[in-house]
């Protein structure tokens, strides 16, 4: 529950971290996304936006340095609230017909959680704090791997997207990094 308000802060619907960064404060985008694709063992962060061509590295890079401060800083308890408040009032609209139902059931049982689940899940999201929303960092960003992963964006990011270089192929339009 902590990975989904986490990432609802960062790029939901509304105002997120991503937005007030790229759109308001600088200008860059109409708007910024964040989303997790989930699988059963492991899934992928992603973010999206659509931004100029000849902005898109500076909007990498700030795409990178708001998974990181994500990473490292503890969410404010107002941010925390909105995200709670958009999760727990949107989910009886994803139960709202029989289709969407059975696809909650089969979520569930496909990544092994119990039923009960879906009858508590307001009550899990609400019962989240700004500690406990910490703790998905240690979990979900404290392996090897997805620290490499960090390091990696990180070095690309200040060795390509900081200066302009001519050998380089111009990026799209499309900001997308996942």
């Amino acid at each position: 529950m902590a990975v989904n308000l986490a990432i609802r802060i960062l790029g939901g619907e509304g105002s997120n971290r991503l937005h007030q960064v790229l759109r308001t404060e600088r200008g860059l985008t109409y708007g910024a996304q964040a989303h997790m694709d989930t699988l059963k063992q492991s899934g992928d962060f992603k973010a999206e936006t659509n931004t100029r061509s000849d902005a898109t590295g500076v909007v990498l890079k700030l795409i990178v340095d708001e998974f990181w401060r994500l990473q490292r800083e503890r969410v404010s308890d107002r941010e925390l609230a909105d995200a709670k408040a958009y999760l727990a009032g949107n989910f009886p609209l994803t139960i709202e017909t029989p289709d969407a139902i059975a696809m909650q059931v089969v979520n569930a049982v496909f990544y092994g959680l119990p039923l009960e689940e879906l009858q508590s899940f307001r009550e899990r999201v609400n019962a989240v704090s700004a500690t406990t929303s910490s703790a998905w960092r240690g979990r979900t960003c404290g392996r090897t791997g997805c620290r490499s992963c960090w390091s990696a964006m990180r070095r690309r990011s200040r060795r390509n997207w900081d200066r302009p270089d001519s050998r380089r192929s111009k990026p799209s339009n499309s900001a997308t990094w996942t």
